[in-house]
């Protein structure tokens, strides 16, 4: 987009009043501005402050343009005028008022309409009048009434009414003005908010007019007459026009609902036509409630399309678009929405939406702070990239495929569902019945989940060894799996039939069933904690082993071992917590009687597992910010869980990492490199060398810019990007600049000209990505804070199956920055958690670039039994379009 088109998209959300993001477009913009152009942004810039209540920022630029002869335009010099009468209204200072009318009276000799003469004439008139100067007040009072007459019908908006009132109260003409006042209000009662500022500034020449100079050296008996006088004229002027404000509703930021309710399926609609299950497969989600983004006061765009996802209902197949459901519809507001239904296209469209805002709330919950995804990539002729860009929505297509798939695509920023024609002979499902994805809240809820860990860790879809992708997806279930336990009354129902036993194959510990039969699965499309006996077609535990994860590559299969070790965690915990209740319920034996469990023992042990499974959800997705940026392994994830659950509960009273610990050891899920299982031993460590004084990076005294550490949680999203990009600059800054090769070495880089000839260079020097510095902030059970930012550097290498090669490579000392890539990318770095007082690397969380037995390892699965299908996961995304959809395919072969 040129420079003009970006001038006018700036202006055009000024208008729209969408200031944080034509604040966040014109620092993006005003670093290659230059000239004219860098004026014309820094007057939107000044413009937008001002507008947010920034007044001081936005006065000193405004004021800067100003005093060099470039502010142009009515408006902008006329916001730099009220910033000055904002400053009077606090000290009371004359020369801020003078101030305030000396500019407003350029702003009125700068004025080409109509409308601008009466606005910047109309304020020089007031302003004059409150500094007693009725000269000027009476010729600029005739100005506006000369630009009010000319000003033709179709432009008569309310603030010419309100001009109209207020040239006749400076002539004291209290009954026209009230009239005048009256007409406004009346042809424009929607204007509530200008209606409040228009009686704020009829009180305060009221008062002008009749007080100071005018009652100097009269009589107390005239003095008396005048101030009855000013309360007659108030009065008339607030019962006549402005009686209503006080008696408005409240606003809608007070009144509105903290939650919207839409009705979804707990599970699919095949659970929908059993007896035993319809009753509790309907639920009634509360998410987040939303207006349409960037203006608070309208509703929901149908779609819907709000602040963080948009559902396109458009089906490429056919060819065909759906109307979108309008969710502020009077009617689906009082019946929460749409009733399920597996033949309306609008309920499908509530139904991702619903899943998805209660899966992202979730999120958010557990990391303290607003949830993004990850940036649009910008590439070049050769597939390289070249810029990132901002992705406000994920975008969600509940029809986009006829096939038996769901996936998230990391190309498009998508959510694409498919629906088929069931293939079984299952009776719970109907032969050639169509079965829609979107409809699977474990479908969605998974989904959704790719696309937030994505947005977290973009490098986690480069599947470097063979538990990369299987994280991806078992991480995925398991958020799919606790959602069940948010729903209380599938919980209570579950619990009632089990009799309190979760492991006993309950609906809690399956996911996508519907999905899983239509395409020939018995049971679930994939169980944690058993499976469905292909003889006997019955339900049977799973066994632990500890040679499964060695005997097992596929991505599913080795992520269901990762999920059923935290569902065995689950529910070790959920037996503790409930034990009392047992015996209490059974006097001491803990063997419960044949038959239905009371009601309300079935509350309290609902109670407890949706503790337990709360506890665990938060626990599993604060562990991310615990993780490496790449090479992600299960072991790293069980170390990510110890660590940031013993930085949020000291007191592990319930023993839940010692439960964890031991559910990953019975399933062989170890780390490489610790002793021994002990939480001591699993917590990540500060750097070796004992860490580095970070100070400089947010010392005000430093050259250069500044980590910007503060993250407020009402804050924009695409602020808060904005942020994130400046600090992960600020910090690549100092590690190109200011950092010692020794102290690179020990966070796992390697910044050495001396450095391997197989490093990615750039004059000779190996380069670093900052991928992201983004601030973790959690509040602990006892109440205290913890904040950290979380710094992920990254740098590559060019990976070759020969090992003579890569040595060769290696020796070198003379590889040019342009040297052809190798047969695979391998990555290294580290996760950092800063504390931002004390400036200090709590945890430096490494994979070593200079780690020969990792390379050796990846070279060894890269080269393996299957190259075909690891070369698809494998390949190097950011240069080949086809590599760039691992969930595609690794979800058609589900």
């Amino acid at each position: 987009m040129s420079d003009a088109k970006n001038a006018v998209a700036v202006e055009d959300l000024i208008k729209k009043r969408r200031y944080p993001e034509a604040i966040a477009a014109c620092d993006r913009l005003l670093k290659r501005a230059r000239g004219k152009k860098r004026d014309v942004l820094e007057k939107w810039k000044g413009l937008a402050l001002a507008r947010l209540g920034h007044r001081k920022e936005g006065q000193a630029i405004l004021q800067d343009l100003h005093k060099r002869g470039r502010l142009e335009g009515t408006d902008a010099i006329g916001i730099l005028a009220r910033t000055w009468m904002d400053c009077y209204d606090r000290s009371g200072t004359r020369r801020e008022l003078e101030k305030s009318r000396d500019l407003y009276k350029a702003a009125y000799a700068a004025a080409e309409s109509t409308h601008d003469r009466y606005y910047a004439g109309i304020n020089v008139a007031a302003k004059s009048t409150l500094l007693d100067d009725e000269r000027t007040a009476k010729s600029y009072r005739r100005r506006v009434q000369k630009a009010l007459d000319e000003t033709p019908e179709a432009d008569r908006g309310y603030w010419h009414g309100a001009t109209v009132g207020e040239v006749r109260l400076l002539g004291s003409d209290f009954e026209g003005a009230a009239a005048a006042y009256r007409d406004a209000v009346n042809r424009f009662p929607e204007q509530i908010g200008s209606h409040g500022s228009t009686w704020l500034q009829a009180k305060r020449l009221i008062r002008a007019l009749t007080t100071g100079a005018r009652v100097r050296g009269l009589s107390p008996a005239e003095r008396a007459r005048k101030a009855d006088e000013a309360r007659q004229a108030a009065d008339l002027i607030w019962k006549k026009a402005f009686s209503h404000i006080t008696d408005m509703p409240p606003d809608e930021a007070v009144s509105k609902p903290p939650h919207r309710r839409l009705r979804a399926y707990a599970f699919d609609p095949s659970l929908a036509r059993s007896m035993e299950t319809a009753v509790m497969n309907e639920i009634t989600l509360g998410v987040p409630w939303e207006t349409d983004a960037g203006h608070p006061t309208r509703p929901l765009p149908p779609g819907p399309v709000g602040e963080y996802v948009e559902v396109i209902d458009f089906d490429p197949a056919s060819g065909c678009f759906y109307d979108p459901i309008d969710l502020d519809d009077r009617h689906l507001l009082a019946t929460d929405g749409v009733a399920p239904s597996e033949g309306d296209p609008r309920f499908h469209q509530q139904m991702v939406y619903g899943v998805a805002m209660n899966v992202i709330d979730h999120f958010e919950r557990a990391l303290g702070r607003k949830a993004l995804w990850a940036p649009r990539l910008v590439r070049d002729e050769e597939g390289r990239v070249v810029d990132e860009q901002y992705v406000q929505r994920l975008r969600i297509y509940p029809h986009a495929l006829r096939e038996a798939n769901a996936y998230y695509s990391p190309d498009k920023k998508a959510l694409l569902f498919g629906y088929f024609p069931a293939q079984t002979d299952d009776p719970k499902v109907l032969p050639g019945g169509i079965v829609f994805s979107c409809l699977s809240h474990d479908v969605v809820a998974h989904e959704v989940t790719h696309a937030l860990l994505d947005g977290l860790h973009p490098r986690f879809v480069e599947a470097s060894n063979v538990d990369v992708l299987a994280f991806h997806e078992a991480f995925a279930d398991i958020v799919a799996l606790f959602q069940h336990f948010s729903h209380a009354e599938v919980l209570r129902h579950e619990i009632a039939n089990s009799r309190g036993d979760l492991a006993s194959g309950t609906l809690l510990g399956q996911l996508a069933q519907q999905f899983g039969r239509a395409i020939g699965n018995y049971g679930a499309l994939r169980d944690a904690i058993g499976e469905v006996d292909p003889e006997t077609k019955k339900w049977r535990p799973k066994v632990p082993d500890v040679h499964d994860l060695e005997a097992t590559q596929e991505p599913h299969a080795r992520g269901a071992i990762l999920v059923a070790a935290v569902f065995d965690a689950f529910l070790a915990i959920y037996n503790r917590r409930t034990a009392d209740l047992l015996r209490i319920a059974t006097q001491g034996t803990g063997i419960l009687e044949p038959g239905a469990i009371h009601p309300d023992l079935v509350d309290r042990l609902a109670s407890e597992a949706a503790k337990v499974s709360s506890h665990l959800l938060r626990m599993c997705v604060r562990a991310l910010d615990y993780c490496p940026p790449v090479d992600m392994t299960f072991g790293d994830y069980l170390r990510a869980l110890i660590t940031a659950d013993v930085d949020m509960v000291p007191d592990d009273r319930y023993n839940y990492r010692l439960a964890v610990i031991e559910a990953f050891q019975r399933r062989g899920i170890y780390p490489r490199d610790v002793r021994n299982l002990s939480v001591e031993s699993l917590v990540w460590r500060p750097p070796r060398g004992g860490g580095i004084d970070l100070k400089p990076l947010f010392d005000p005294d430093w050259e250069g810019p500044k980590v910007v550490p503060e993250w407020r949680p009402t804050q924009d999203r695409r602020a808060l990007w904005e942020k994130m990009n400046h600090n992960a600059y600020v910090v690549w800054r100092w590690l190109t600049r200011h950092c010692s090769t020794d102290y690179a070495e020990e966070i796992g880089l390697a910044l050495s000209v001396d450095a391997p000839g197989s490093f990615y260079r750039k004059n000779g020097v190996p380069t670093a990505e900052v991928h992201s510095v983004r601030v973790a902030r959690r509040s602990t059970p006892r109440g205290d804070q913890v904040t950290d930012l979380v710094v992920e550097i990254l740098q590559r290498r060019r990976g070759y199956l020969d090992e003579r090669e890569q040595r060769d490579v290696d020796a070198r000392i003379d590889v040019p920055d342009d040297e052809p890539d190798g047969d695979f990318k391998f990555r290294g770095g580290c996760t950092l958690l800063i504390d931002p007082d004390t400036y200090r690397v709590r945890y430096a969380i490494t994979k070593h670039i200079l780690s020969e037995g990792r390379l050796r390892r990846q070279r060894e699965f890269c080269g393996g039994e299957n190259p075909a299908l690891r070369a698809t996961y494998f390949g190097d995304p950011e240069r080949q379009a086809g590599q760039r959809e691992p969930f595609a395919l690794l979800h058609r072969a589900t």
